[in-house]
């Protein structure tokens, strides 16, 4: 059977009409329903004033070097006492399953923030949606007995569980200004091989939780319990359940580690003085003129955007004591082993630590 092109035409201009004039679910309706449902609670045994308040926020933490950005919130005024139910509404549409979010709870009075805790959230692709439960701490406890002081260097070594090794011996180095270097040994019979990690290191806000910005696979979670201890958490930041030793141990002084990896970062030669600030985790450090320095140097003579400005450069290199340029004892240097490249016009992108570290 055959149809006319008349009735064809007729046909398609009634389905196109259709089509445009059907309405869309708008963002509020597709929110309907997006709500988080959690508790929050602390151990101590306070009661709660009647002009307390509590406030939960949806925060999105995924980059470190910006501050936290409010998804959603909500503010409850005379809460009564723990454990305190809330729910968040949200549109779902904000989040994005590649992002990191976590919900931040606090009770504040007169005097302050009084309690804080978070806990990490999943979004609905990753996750099932579970009830929350955060557990807070009281944030006026935590001055003098601070366990990290962020202008305080600290050492932390343990040998941690390891699935295809005898065990994973770390060191862990916190610097002032937020810096971290580790080394990860993994013990293995006849030999033992070493993986170096430079990157940032920040806290909490209940100053419980240590979170580590540096691997290329991703954050890491420590929990703090106390000033000498710190015990590794999993990829999201949850508590590991088991009795294996997950523990770091505080050593009474700072020890030296020199670290040998690929890294990137900006490289300045003046008057004499090369120096390299690594992107990361923003160390920096003079170059020793040995090695494969010259190849540095002549690449930085090229490309350079003008005398004495940076440039972005990627090498294979180690940190090692080395006589000072002037004076007398020693100093920390960067010693380049292999130049790699040079990147005129970019600046440190997100993260500067490279694939390949070496053994």
């Amino acid at each position: 059977m055959t149809h006319s092109p008349r009735l064809l035409l007729a046909v398609f201009l009634v389905l196109s009409a259709t089509t445009v004039w059907l309405p869309r679910p708008s963002a509020a309706q597709t929110a309907a329903g997006a709500k988080l449902r959690g508790s929050a609670t602390y151990r101590e045994r306070v009661a709660l004033t009647p002009g307390a308040v509590f406030e939960a926020k949806l925060l999105d933490v995924s980059r470190e070097d910006a501050p936290a950005r409010t998804i959603a919130q909500i503010r409850l005024e005379n809460p009564g006492q723990v454990p305190i139910s809330f729910e968040i509404a949200y549109d779902p549409l904000r989040l994005d399953s590649r992002m990191r979010y976590v919900v931040r709870a606090s009770i504040v009075e007169e005097r302050g923030i009084q309690f804080a805790g978070e806990s990490p959230y999943s979004p609905p692709a990753r996750g099932k949606g579970e009830r929350l439960s955060i557990l807070m701490h009281p944030v006026k406890d935590l001055g003098e007995s601070e366990p990290l002081r962020p202008d305080e260097p600290a050492t932390f070594v343990g040998i941690l569980p390891c699935a295809d090794c005898t065990g994973i011996r770390y060191q862990l180095n916190l610097l002032p200004e937020g810096a971290y270097m580790q080394r990860m040994t993994y013990l293995r019979d006849g030999h033992d091989d070493s993986f170096y990690e430079l990157g940032r290191w920040s806290r909490s806000i209940d100053r419980r939780v240590l979170t580590l910005d540096g691997d290329r696979h991703g954050k890491a979670y420590w929990s703090v319990k106390d000033h000498e201890t710190i015990r590794k958490l999993d990829n999201a930041g949850n508590p590991i359940r088991s009795n294996a030793p997950y523990e770091l141990k505080r050593r009474p002084e700072v020890e030296p580690m020199e670290p040998r990896l690929r890294m990137s970062g900006m490289f300045r030669y003046m008057a004499d003085a090369p120096r390299f600030r690594e992107c990361r985790s923003g160390l920096e450090w003079p170059v020793a003129m040995s090695d494969d320095y010259r190849d540095l140097e002549r690449a930085y003579s090229k490309r350079r955007p003008s005398p004495g400005a940076e440039l972005l450069v990627s090498l294979r290199g180690r940190v090692e004591q080395r006589p000072r340029m002037e004076g007398r004892g020693t100093q920390a240097m960067l010693v380049v082993e292999d130049f790699l490249e040079a990147t005129p016009g970019e600046t440190c992108p997100g993260g500067g630590l490279e694939e390949g570290n070496l053994r």
